[in-house]
């Protein structure tokens, strides 16, 4: 959601109860993207990125990418991206084949009247089976459908791609992978993805370029959820804010948070508002360990409730996705902590 530089004193005094008051206890849910061009991939090369080139052989879901499944996603990311500039459509695209046929043009145990990449049934009229096996013809008519669905762009891959397919249950490890693959995918087909090299210690020069102290680095005993989701996060910094986006062009506060944390198996609530009520109340900034999440009015609050997050990663510094014409940055807790209204943990950490 939107940030705001400073939070009004009489807002804030409003909500200062907050890290006291809400012990609401987390839920199984995600949701959200805004779709949009631009750049993709990573910052910090040294630190663990979700976007990489995927070739032929490389493993995907269900086994390895093959040549023929390989050319269905390179085809749906042409035929998505040239309907629809919004690389959300794409993403959705690629997911839902995937998940229905694993990008095969033939799929084995799909019934009869359910035919193509994405199963679209014939009962709904909008082809010839000759023409739901075309990947063009086919993908144009799943973004046809997909964008009738009320707010798509602000859906996840998996809820997006449901809404119009119908797809199976899954459980949060199989719709991670899912969406990995179909995030390097589209990334690769853009000829923006990612590089990830090296261990998961930044370099002098790269922690000072993030806004990072040199020799930044987790504790050792950090678990490894918020490790995941520390690095996820870390390497978005120099991405833009998107309003309502979860990449992979770009991000808003809430979206960073959550996607850092479904990186990591755990599937946060989409907003800010939502977000607050996540795992447990941390009292003092004393007290803050790396992932914890960090809440201030912002300049979009509902109510009582915090508009702006960000999250903690340790050494006294913050990532944050400010607010619109904004990049994603890493912000001194200095810079929070008179205008901090909730602190919530979401994994515990060892005594």
């Amino acid at each position: 959601m939107k940030g705001a530089a400073g939070v009004p004193a009489a807002a804030a005094a409003l909500v200062l109860a907050l890290p006291i008051a809400l012990l609401g206890s987390s839920q199984d849910s995600a949701s959200a993207s805004a779709g949009a061009t631009g750049q993709l991939g990573v910052t910090l090369s040294s630190v663990r990125c979700s976007l990489k080139v995927i070739q032929v052989g490389d493993a995907i879901p269900g086994g390895h990418l093959q040549a023929d499944q390989y050319a269905n996603a390179k085809a749906i990311f042409a035929a998505a991206t040239s309907d629809n500039p919004s690389d959300q459509a794409a993403l959705d695209a690629i997911y839902a084949a995937l998940s229905v046929s694993q990008l095969r043009l033939h799929p084995v145990g799909l019934p009869a009247d359910e035919v193509g990449l994405f199963g679209l049934r014939l009962s709904r009229k909008i082809g010839t089976a000759a023409q739901l096996q075309d990947p063009t013809y086919a993908t144009r008519e799943f973004i046809a459908l997909l964008t009738r669905v009320q707010g798509w762009s602000s859906l996840a891959p998996a809820q997006a791609a449901g809404d119009v397919v119908g797809l199976k249950s899954s459980t949060a490890n199989q719709t991670l992978s899912l969406t990995t693959a179909a995030e390097d995918l589209t990334a690769t087909f853009a000829g923006q993805a990612g590089s990830c090299a090296g261990d998961e210690s930044l370099t002098g020069g790269q922690a000072s370029a993030a806004g990072l102290p040199a020799g930044y680095a987790l504790p050792a005993n950090t678990p490894t959820p918020v490790r995941v989701a520390v690095d996820f996060a870390l390497s978005k910094v120099g991405l833009p804010y998107i309003y309502a986006g979860i990449g992979p062009s770009g991000y808003d506060c809430s979206g960073l948070v959550m996607m850092g944390y479904l990186a990591a198996g755990i599937a946060l609530e989409r907003t800010t508002y939502q977000q607050v009520f996540e795992g447990t109340p941390v009292y003092s900034t004393a007290s803050l360990e790396p992932g914890d999440l960090l809440f201030v009015t912002g300049s979009d609050p509902q109510g009582n409730l915090p508009g702006h997050v960000g999250m903690y990663v340790g050494a006294g510094y913050l990532v944050q996705a400010p607010h619109t014409g904004t990049k994603i940055t890493v912000t001194p807790l200095s810079a929070w902590q008179s205008t901090i209204v909730a602190m919530r943990r979401i994994v515990p950490w060892p005594n």
